[in-house]
């Protein structure tokens, strides 16, 4: 996985240098990524758009078999917390959607506040964290409402939660680790600044017709 970033990296510098425009960052480089990847399983599974990352989709069982794992998990989610109904609503199979792709974390990688629109459940697997672990940061959504257009701020630290609901609340997580939360919920990951790579694997379960923040907001 790693291979595939870093040579996805170096082809990248290498356009800009020979076009005479600066590096790009490491957000646009994760964001350049992200645009790269077919980031449906649903997709992956038909091989459509999966050419690119053969070796990934095509290869590499596990990467379907760590969709159905995610996917299971958030159904299991939905039947503890969202509120009664909410699967029997989607009926079958086909009447969801889900995302997955790669987010690969280099010194000075930054993911300021966000959530994950049209979606009910989200959830993330990391599968390389390092010694010096960079957490994944809630926010209360008293402070940092939902509806917040994030997108208006430029700088990382531009948008700060209102009071009296300010306070944050930082999860380091494992190598191995799966977190699930609402959709809804704002967070952020902070400037990595480990020498090592973090690789996470974001997992979006989306519904066309549901209201996320009415399903689980109880």
């Amino acid at each position: 996985m790693l291979d595939k970033f870093l040579a996805f990296k170096a082809t990248v510098e290498a356009e800009h240098k020979r076009e005479g425009r600066p590096m790009p960052s490491p957000n646009d480089l994760d964001d350049k990524f992200f645009s790269f990847q077919q980031a449906s399983p649903q997709a992956v599974a038909r091989r459509e758009g999966t050419e690119r990352w053969a070796e990934l989709y095509h290869q590499t069982p596990e990467y379907l078999q760590l969709a159905g794992l995610i996917e299971e998990a958030c159904r299991e989610y939905i039947r503890r917390f969202a509120r009664p109904g909410t699967l029997e609503q989607v009926g079958k199979p086909g009447d969801f959607s889900s995302d997955m792709w790669a987010a690969v974390y280099i010194p000075g990688t930054v993911h300021s506040h966000h959530t994950h629109q049209m979606s009910i459940v989200s959830a993330v697997y990391y599968s390389k964290t390092g010694p010096r672990n960079t957490p994944i940061v809630f926010s209360d959504p008293r402070g940092a409402a939902p509806i917040q257009n994030f997108e208006q701020f430029e700088g990382e630290h531009d948008f700060e939660p209102a009071g009296p609901f300010h306070q944050q609340f930082s999860y380091f997580p494992e190598e191995g680790e799966l977190i699930l939360f609402p959709s809804w919920l704002v967070h952020k990951v902070p400037g990595h600044n480990a020498k090592e790579e973090r690789v996470a694997w974001p997992y979006n379960y989306k519904g066309s017709t549901w209201d996320g923040w009415a399903r689980t907001a109880l």
